[in-house]
């Protein structure tokens, strides 16, 4: 297993976001595939590839209405609106923490309304208003902020990592 690999549905299952394998570069691709039911293949749309700042690890999600996806590298989140190809960059953010050159982010989750973006990473989480580009809040948080989940309504954001003190 390569720990720096990550496959992703979109939400109707029709299309496949693939990382693969870290070199220990800058810029890896993330590919984007179709899959047809009917004869069970995959087609690389190879044209839609991206590049991220990610050395060995990256994240992509997908809003879950499936018209947005959030590209995550090591400190730069790239989000695209998705009508098919061709894919169109909507916004780019600089997460970078500045703890030190291992730090980066870690995951990614969207709001079930697709306002809000949730990222964590080294020492804390943080929410950013999509429709201003904004940051909303940040908030401390032990080691590293690993794993994020919005309830279905919106209104919490559950957050799992390493080193957290409590249960806020």
């Amino acid at each position: 297993g390569d720990p720096g690999c990550e496959v992703r549905w979109d939400p109707k299952g029709i299309y496949l976001i693939v990382c693969s394998q870290g070199d220990g570069t800058n810029n890896r691709a993330i590919s984007f595939y179709n899959f047809d039911r009917s004869d069970e293949e995959l087609s690389l749309l190879s044209d839609l590839a991206i590049e991220t700042d990610a050395e060995y690890y990256a994240t992509a999600r997908w809003y879950s209405q499936g018209k947005k996806i959030a590209i995550l590298g090591k400190s730069e989140l790239k989000i695209y609106n998705w009508y098919g190809v061709p894919l169109k960059q909507a916004s780019e953010m600089n997460l970078n923490y500045g703890v030190n050159d291992d730090a980066h982010v870690r995951s990614v989750a969207w709001s079930p309304d697709g306002n809000y973006l949730a990222e964590g990473g080294p020492n804390s989480f943080k929410v950013y208003d999509l429709q201003d580009g904004s940051l909303s809040s940040s908030v401390a948080f032990g080691d590293y902020a690993y794993s994020l989940t919005w309830s279905p309504d919106g209104n919490y954001l559950a957050v799992g990592g390493s080193g957290a003190s409590n249960g806020n």
